[in-house]
């Protein structure tokens, strides 16, 4: 469909729906263009799980559930000792490893607050494309979304104090 295409169509509220799509994925498009990559994706099981997410990343959410200052603190200190917390103050580095279309990884930030710097990668570029868009939707500025296998970790030469990595294992 080009632009006239979708002008003609009645009723409006389809032909505003349809548009509004398009217009996100056009969005999506150029996210996914601008994401820096590393390595190459070549562990079979991977590019198997990569394709299916370039064809339908999910979940594509519309919400990012907000921490509450301290919340994540208070919750780790029944799980770790308190020297092992002191990570979590102030500026620290913190690996989000198989982001998906992100929602986990917009929740980190208001977990660890501004001064946090996230790196988040995943394996599927449509599903980075998409949390790209949406931390851009939430105005959140502390995390670059990179390219990557999760194999290739190392690639990224650097450490991190913290390292979220929830529903990706069992794609392994």
């Amino acid at each position: 469909l080009n632009a006239d295409d979708v002008r003609a169509l009645k009723p409006r509220s389809f032909r505003d729906t349809l548009g509004g799509q398009l217009m996100e994925e056009e969005r999506r498009g150029a996210a996914a263009r601008s994401i820096t990559a590393i390595g190459t994706l070549s562990d079979e099981t991977s590019l198997k799980v990569a394709r299916q997410y370039e064809t339908s990343p999910y979940p594509r959410w519309k919400t990012v559930q907000r921490s509450t200052p301290g919340a994540l603190e208070k919750y780790l200190k029944g799980l770790m000792p308190a020297d092992r917390l002191a990570a979590l103050d102030g500026a620290c580095e913190v690996l989000i490893a198989g982001c998906g279309t992100g929602q986990q990884a917009l929740m980190a930030p208001t977990a660890h607050g501004p001064q946090a710097q996230l790196v988040a990668i995943d394996i599927s570029r449509s599903s980075l494309a998409y949390a790209s868009c949406m931390a851009g939707r939430e105005k959140i500025t502390n995390i670059s979304f990179i390219h990557a296998d999760i194999l290739d970790v190392a690639l990224l030469k650097r450490s991190f104090d913290v390292i979220y990595c929830v529903g990706v294992l069992h794609h392994m």
